[in-house]
């Protein structure tokens, strides 16, 4: 089974585990998170493969549209000698390649585009709102 890991999957990883996403657990704040620990927004493409690969692993579910680590993967967050995301994705990257298999070939997961474009929508939403509360404190 494989372990070609991308740099993606990470950081969909870390973000799915992030305080900010798991209030929410959507699309849209897995994106947000995402945008914030790697200065990009995740192509839908991405999601898909990434979303296949961590399921595969079982590192997340997902119920109901929502989006959650399963006890394996907070686990291996919780595993990191780092607190600090970026840090902590480098050590995982490297512990996933190591150590953890997946098995995408059944996977059927999809995400529709619309599906998706409606996710960016509600990203920029939130993308908005978090731009106007830090210049309010600038003020």
């Amino acid at each position: 089974m494989p372990r070609d890991w991308t740099t993606s999957d990470v950081c969909f990883l870390e973000a799915v585990g992030d305080p900010l996403a798991e209030d929410d657990g959507d699309l849209a704040a897995v994106i947000f998170v995402g945008d914030h620990l790697s200065k990009a927004i995740f192509t839908r493409e991405e999601i898909v493969e990434a979303v296949r690969r961590l399921t595969s692993a079982e590192l997340i579910a997902i119920e109901d549209g929502r989006f959650r680590l399963t006890g394996a993967g907070a686990s291996l967050r919780s595993r990191s000698p780092h607190r600090e995301p970026l840090e902590r994705m480098r050590w995982t990257k490297s512990v996933l390649r190591d150590e953890v298999e997946y098995d995408d070939t059944g996977q059927t997961w999809d995400l529709d585009p619309r599906a998706y474009a409606l996710a960016i929508m509600h990203y920029g939403e939130r993308f908005a709102a978090a731009y106007e509360r830090v210049r309010q404190r600038e003020h």
